[in-house]
């Protein structure tokens, strides 16, 4: 009989993981959960699908051992949740508790890695609303976590600032009125995103894997803790998937196509470079959600990395005035 649960090997700085089935006494009903990278998610079997997300672990999130084998998880972000979940047995119920509290840990110690670099601060593009052009100024995070700053110098005269107690959310990507009227957007989109506040919003673009990486995570968790608003968090998966898109939509743009029809075209020609192409093709209904989801189409993009590297580096994501749309946007006036 195969076990109720697995857990990952306990070693010193690897990430806690864990899945297995418990029982959910909200829905009275046995549901399949996987603990991993900060983020639990419950299915309704080991092979989905996906009945939701129950906790971002980094965010405020406390994990209590109850008696009968139940676990009670509290969390506040977006929004106060409670769970109650009961274990087949003493042991089961003592190696979720043990995992999720680890993993709360472990998420943390990430995030205080991250704010610290905020705090450090760095250089980076701000768009302004009235002309859609950007400014080159050097942003930092205070002490305490509460305002975002900026200026020519950390420190200087000059430096503004925007109260984060007053941020509603962030967004990835370039997606407000502001990004999306520049006719040429000069940063990648991957390295874009927005600080959302009432009737306004503040655009940045911030080079560099680690600093984009850094900055929205960072600021994300800050918003959580001192903002006014409830949007739905982005865990680190999540970011990372959506910049992965990104990158390959700047090489679809390239290209002149849509990132569905350019991954079509790379897979036929990866499918006719083994011989495999007199066969029929499968629907590809729905590929770009396949591939940014981490499903089996993402192994065929080796086939086109150094020219998506490359991309990567120019200005602007290309594409037409119509795919650009699609993204939406949202009204603004520049802080």
């Amino acid at each position: 009989m195969a076990p109720q649960s697995m857990a990952q090997p306990s070693k010193a700085g690897a990430v806690p993981e864990k899945r297995g089935f418990l029982r959910n006494e909200h829905s009275s009903s046995r549901e399949y959960f996987v603990l991993r990278r900060g983020v639990l998610r419950h299915l309704q079997t080991a092979k989905g699908p996906e009945l939701g997300t129950v906790s971002m672990l980094a965010l405020g999130t406390q994990v209590t051992l109850l008696a009968n084998n139940m676990l009670q998880i509290q969390c506040r972000v977006p929004h106060v949740q409670e769970y109650l979940l009961a274990a087949t047995n003493e042991n089961e119920a003592e190696a979720w508790h043990d995992a999720i509290k680890d993993s709360i840990k472990y998420e943390q110690t990430k995030v205080l890695g991250l704010l610290e670099l905020l705090d450090n601060g760095c250089t980076m593009h701000k768009y302004n609303y009235s002309n859609s052009k950007r400014s080159r100024r050097y942003f930092w995070v205070s002490a305490d976590g509460k305002e975002l700053c900026w200026g020519r110098a950390k420190g200087g005269e000059d430096t503004q600032k925007v109260q984060l107690s007053e941020c509603i959310g962030i967004i990835y990507g370039p997606m407000t009125t502001t990004f999306q009227r520049c006719g040429d957007l000069e940063d990648p989109a991957w390295t874009c995103f927005s600080l959302l506040f009432m009737g306004r919003t503040l655009d940045l673009a911030v080079l560099g894997e680690l600093q984009v990486h850094a900055w929205f995570l960072g600021l994300q968790h800050l918003i959580s803790q001192h903002g006014i608003g409830s949007m739905p968090i982005m865990s680190e998966g999540q970011f990372i998937t959506r910049k992965v898109q990104y990158k390959l939509m700047a090489v679809a743009h390239q290209h002149g196509l849509v990132l569905g029809r350019f991954l079509i075209s790379k897979i036929k020609e990866a499918a006719a470079s083994r011989g495999v192409g007199e066969s029929k093709p499968a629907p590809m209904r729905g590929l770009a959600g396949m591939m940014v989801s981490g499903g089996p189409l993402a192994k065929p993009m080796t086939h086109f990395e150094p020219l998506a590297m490359k991309a990567i580096g120019g200005k602007g994501t290309g594409g037409s005035k119509k795919d650009k749309r699609r993204e939406g946007a949202l009204p603004e006036v520049d802080p």
